[in-house]
């Protein structure tokens, strides 16, 4: 096993897209066009579960905008009840979900900070005693400006 793990390490990095380099918990990707143009840097903000599957979020340099985004002092711009409704719109084609959990969340950049909310919803009828049958959660990020990141599951 031991000399397995040197392998299985490259082949796991191999496997990872264009990444450029990592710094205090958010990777920087710089995506390149067909035209061979590196296109503008996105971050890896969370990577968790969505639906039993594998959910990944990620955002544009851009949406780190300090004017948009919260600061972390005094309360948030969006306020909790915002964050809810703006991840039940996000999926309101499930029918009516109900909320299970939230986290406010700070991640980190090379230039800024961004606060978010990760929120998990469930149907009523997935709901037991004992938390949610087949790990049917629904997760949605929403960022403190507003906008939502959906979910993608790498390939």
């Amino acid at each position: 096993m031991n000399k397995l793990l040197p392998i299985i390490s490259i082949v796991f990095l191999l496997a990872l897209p264009s990444i450029s380099y990592a710094n205090d918990g958010l990777i920087v990707i710089e995506k390149e066009s067909k035209d061979g143009k590196k296109r503008e840097d996105f971050f890896y903000l969370i990577g968790t579960q969505s639906r039993g599957k594998p959910a990944n979020f990620t955002l544009w340099r851009n949406q780190f905008k300090v004017e948009k985004n919260w600061d972390g002092k005094g309360n948030p711009k969006l306020t909790i009840d915002n964050a809810v409704s703006k991840a039940k719109e996000f999926y309101k084609e499930e029918g009516e979900l109900q909320l299970i959990e939230l986290e406010l969340r700070l991640g980190y950049s090379v230039d800024s900070d961004i606060w978010y909310y990760l929120i998990g919803l469930a149907k009523p009828s997935d709901i037991t005693s004992r938390g949610v049958e087949g790990d049917n959660v629904y997760r949605v990020v929403v960022l403190t400006s507003g906008e939502v990141l959906p979910p993608y599951s790498p390939k």
